[in-house]
């Protein structure tokens, strides 16, 4: 049968991360329950965690792989078994007979994945793709890792417990994943902080799988791949894109400080498009000195540039001058399960969308206990964030009678900013 080099096992790999790891797992011989194979196949069964086996078969010749695990193929398990065959091929007992498992992985032709174009307007550094995949790799395993330990270990930790591997993800080019990391000491005093996080592990995970599917997606979701990873999209590719005329209301506005850089979050509402768009600016000093000055309940007329992706949301302004005729505030969101729907179709089409606006109408606000509450008309009822005054100014605006409210849907849970009330936005 024929025994692959060291040079062809490296080159089929898909990162550095799963070649050490397939080559590690080759070392661990009673953990290989069969090695089979002929001059057209090989394959085996793997024992890992948890006695799960995996069945794994190579096709030589094509080459073709299949694993039951459910990582990219070629996966570690592949990997392994192909380093086992080329350091101890003596063990592989002989057949011309594969079992029924291997002749049903191979028994349709292999099809050639079609690969989307790239968008030419987005610049991919090879480079530096190179060194995200490696801390891609050293990611997954860290995760898993975090799993098996389970989180009640890191329940009372600061934000120094998640530096490690936040600096690694710096040095591998991940800074987006760096920077959503060192935020998880921030939220620890959450009282949902377990089910927060794994949230969080899992739109990582979900992130992982993609980047090492790249290839295989749509050139929009490729760049949402990327930009929640860490790459930042050049200004001059959002000029590019079309232009989006409209009267835009400044309907909300959030300000903060991260890693000592000043941000500020302006969202604007388009009244004939409907659209939300969300202005970020960011600024050092303090005071922070910002280019312009967005202030709520302003209206704006002038054209938008969104930065491309699935769902686009961010956008820079191409041109403006204020408005002073009326502004009509289009339609909200009609209760908790249209926003939830309007979300669901934001996040199906980019799961790491981020922050998100929400425009609620009809909401009475109330307490229950110590936290501030939205109730729809429907009486479904969702627990929102209070601001830096408490829940008495958005208590006080409604009196107990409806109100629309604007604000952004961050970490599962809404941050109220301005109230709509007599054709004024209010800021709270």
């Amino acid at each position: 049968m024929p025994v692959w080099t060291y040079e062809q096992i490296a080159a089929l790999s898909p990162d550095a991360a799963v070649l050490s790891r397939g080559r590690g797992i080759s070392f661990a011989r009673q953990r290989w329950m069969s090695q089979e194979g002929n001059e057209k196949l090989v394959w085996g069964e793997y024992k890992g965690g948890n006695d799960r086996i995996y069945r794994v078969a190579v096709l030589t010749g094509e080459p073709r792989f299949h694993c039951t695990c459910r990582a990219p193929s070629p996966c570690k398990h592949v990997i392994g078994l192909l380093f086992l065959l080329q350091r101890e091929n003596d063990i592989f007992r002989v057949t011309d007979e594969p079992p029924a498992w291997v002749n049903a992985a191979f028994s349709t032709p292999a099809v050639k994945p079609v690969t989307p174009a790239r968008d030419p307007g987005f610049q991919f550094d090879a480079k530096r793709i190179d060194q995200m995949k490696a801390g891609i790799g050293v990611l997954e395993e860290w995760l898993q890792n975090l799993i098996k330990q389970g989180f009640s270990a890191f329940a009372d930790a600061a934000g120094n417990a998640w530096e490690g591997i936040a600096s690694r993800m710096v040095d591998a080019k991940l800074g987006g994943v760096a920077r959503r990391i060192r935020l998880w000491g921030e939220r620890s005093r959450r009282d949902d902080w377990h089910e927060f996080l794994l949230g969080e592990t899992a739109d990582l995970h979900l992130l992982c799988q993609a980047f090492n599917r790249m290839e295989t997606l749509p050139p929009a979701l490729q760049r949402d791949v990327l930009i929640a990873a860490g790459v930042n999209v050049k200004r001059e590719e959002v000029w590019a894109q079309p232009a989006v005329s409209d009267k835009w209301l400044v309907a909300g506005q959030l300000t903060g400080v991260e890693e000592k850089l000043n941000y500020r979050r302006t969202w604007l509402l388009g009244e004939k498009t409907g659209r939300s768009a969300l202005l970020l600016d960011f600024a050092w000093g303090n005071p922070p000195a910002y280019d312009t000055q967005w202030v709520p309940g302003s209206v704006l007329e002038g054209e938008l540039c969104f930065y491309p992706g699935s769902y686009p949301i961010r956008a820079i302004v191409k041109g403006f001058g204020y408005s002073d005729q009326p502004y009509e505030t289009p339609a909200g969101n009609a209760g908790w399960r249209a926003f939830q729907k309007t979300l669901a179709q934001a996040l199906a089409a980019n799961p790491w969308t981020g922050v998100f606006p929400a425009f609620l109408q009809e909401v009475i606000p109330a307490m229950h206990g110590q936290d501030l509450h939205l109730v729809d008309k429907e009486g479904v009822s969702a627990r929102v964030i209070s601001g830096e005054k408490g829940p008495w100014p958005i208590l006080a605006l409604s009196g107990g009678h409806p109100i629309s409210v604007f604000g952004e849907w961050d970490d599962g849970l809404l941050r109220p900013l301005s109230v709509f009330q007599d054709g004024r936005v209010v800021v709270l």
